[in-house]
């Protein structure tokens, strides 16, 4: 007999999501959760769905260094997803954002262990800079 344990599907995906009705704007990079559209400068990024999860799970964490394991967990919701296949996701999602991996603005690699997103070019995390605007009121975090 074989016992199997895992999540459904749907109930992981949503922990890797801001709440809906949420604009995050820093810089160049709009987020708008709602419509979920990216924008850079004001065009389009056109994120593929794991793209589109990676980023906002990266906001979510903004600040704090997320290992490949965590992102394999809740962005792809499987633990056995190799390193390679995270690593081009971020590649192709910092050249989306406009991020240089040799000098990062938005997403910082921690060698061996994972990705920091953070807001403020690569300083410690001091939850200022970002703005998360609902309806007409807008709140720093």
């Amino acid at each position: 007999m074989e016992y199997s344990f895992s999540l459904p599907r749907p109930v992981l995906l949503t922990l890797c999501q801001v709440p809906a009705g949420m604009t995050i704007a820093q810089s160049a990079l709009t987020v708008d959760v709602e419509s979920r559209m990216a924008t850079v400068h004001g065009a389009p990024a056109h994120l593929t769905p794991t793209e589109w999860n990676l980023l906002t799970f990266f906001l979510r964490n903004r600040g704090r260094v997320v290992t490949h394991e965590v992102l394999a967990e809740r962005v792809w919701c499987s633990a056995l997803v190799d390193r390679t296949v995270i690593k081009a996701a971020v590649r192709r999602l910092r050249a989306k954002l406009g991020d240089e991996s040799a000098t990062p603005t938005l997403i910082h690699t921690h060698r061996g262990t994972g990705y920091r997103f953070t807001d403020d070019g690569g300083a410690d995390y001091t939850g200022t800079p970002l703005v998360l605007a609902t309806g007409t009121s807008a709140t720093a975090v």
